[in-house]
């Protein structure tokens, strides 16, 4: 959630003008210290910017630059800002956070709205959105971007909040946090239950990986296509062996978005998966 703390002296001013009938009071605070700007999205490590994929190029909102004012008059002046995408902000993410890197995303792939511009009298947001097709993205692929502020006719960059950096992420219509439930057949261990949450994410068009049965803390994972006819082609994914999946036809329902799915590995002695996943 984006949440705007700046509020307008001249707003400010009026309340106080409220509290008697004796001369015009002078706001104290009105041209005291310096006039910023900042990246909203700064104050995150990382923001998360999706699409859905569907043909096309879509608009989604990358960033939000807000100025902050010292005084009525600071804020009637126009202000020009210049941003740039920034590779190296990019790299120090990945450097600092090897579990999370993310490869550039190609400039080739996307525009965004202009980096230089001009924020008029009285403006004091400027969003900043990025353009891109989905359906062009490597869906095997984790995509990021970073933006840093360069310059803003003399005004300061708050401390901290010059640089954000973008997670570029496509989701098809099945990507998602899922409730599963079920049970989980060992040949020798017996029967337990299965009862969790799993995070299933998008790796194809109508693909996407997730948790095989209780085992995702082992490295055991699925891949989950719906076909057409909305029957579920299941296939291992991380150190899952090959998988049997012929027990019942499994599927996804749509109106429940509920997977309907029973399969087992290791065929000498099957480990064998009846679970239903539901969308939270």
């Amino acid at each position: 959630m984006k949440i705007f703390k700046y509020i307008p002296l001249m707003l400010l001013g009026g309340a106080l003008s409220f509290l008697g009938c004796e001369d015009e009071v002078v706001n104290p605070i009105e041209g005291k210290g310096d006039n910023f700007v900042r990246i909203s999205e700064a104050a995150n490590d990382l923001t998360l910017v999706g699409f859905d994929v569907v043909p096309g190029v879509k608009s989604v909102r990358l960033l939000d630059l807000l100025r902050d004012a010292n005084s009525e008059s600071s804020l009637a002046s126009s202000v020009g800002v210049k941003m740039k995408i920034d590779k190296a902000a990019l790299d120090a993410f990945n450097a600092a956070h090897p579990d999370d890197a993310m490869e550039e995303l190609p400039a080739s792939l996307y525009t965004t709205d202009p980096l230089e511009f001009s924020m008029g009298a009285g403006e004091f947001a400027k969003p900043i959105n990025i353009k891109l097709d989905p359906t062009k993205l490597d869906l095997t692929k984790r995509y990021g971007i970073a933006v840093s502020l360069v310059d803003a006719s003399g005004h300061k960059v708050r401390d901290g909040l010059g640089t954000a950096v973008f997670n570029i992420v496509a989701k098809n219509a099945w990507d998602g946090r899922y409730q599963a439930t079920g049970v989980f057949s060992h040949p020798t261990a017996g029967d337990r239950a299965i009862d969790r949450v799993k995070d299933f994410v998008t790796v194809g068009p109508t693909s996407i990986s997730g948790e095989l049965g209780d085992l995702g803390g082992s490295g055991y994972f699925m891949v989950l296509t719906v076909n057409a006819d909305n029957s579920v082609t299941i296939d291992p994914s991380g150190v899952t062996p090959g998988l049997k999946t012929d027990y019942q036809p499994n599927y996804y329902d749509p109106a429940t978005k509920t997977f309907f799915l029973k399969y087992s590995y290791n065929t000498a002695a099957p480990r064998i998966v009846t679970e239903q996943i539901k969308l939270k």
